[in-house]
């Protein structure tokens, strides 16, 4: 006597679906934790190295926070980047402007994802003491 086999193969489907796991969780990804960006970690083509945290993607630089103060790195100038818990293909290097792709990316894991305004950068610069944005140059 054959037996149906529709609730095993419910069950089987149903392990299998469960198991299932692609990409990062939320509970183990930092910018999903808090307010903040993700860890950048630079290197310049000038042989200097900054980190910190990345507040803002733009077309032609990177905004960063590093030691309480905000630096702007042009892509110019940055030999490689990596950001931490992110996969190896928002990686930058070779001092050239990363993919329109890959700025996407890194601008949903910033801190602003919706862009710095000047009214919001004016504020930044006074909670860190700052008069302008320190411009990381050759």
């Amino acid at each position: 006597m054959l037996r149906s086999a529709g609730p095993a193969i419910l069950f089987l489907s149903l392990l299998a679906f469960n198991g299932c796991h692609v990409g990062s969780r939320a509970q183990s990804f930092a910018p999903a934790q808090a307010p903040e960006g993700v860890f950048a970690e630079i290197f310049l083509a000038t042989g200097g190295f900054i980190s910190g945290e990345l507040l803002e993607v733009q077309d032609t630089a990177l905004l960063l926070l590093s030691d309480q103060q905000l630096f702007l790195l042009p892509y110019a100038i940055v030999r490689r980047a990596h950001f931490a818990q992110m996969k190896s293909d928002t990686t930058i290097s070779d001092e050239e402007a990363p993919s329109t792709a890959v700025r996407e990316k890194l601008r949903l894991v910033s801190r602003f994802p919706q862009g710095v305004t000047p009214e919001l950068l004016e504020q930044l610069l006074a909670a860190y003491g700052q008069s302008e944005v320190v411009r990381v140059v050759r």
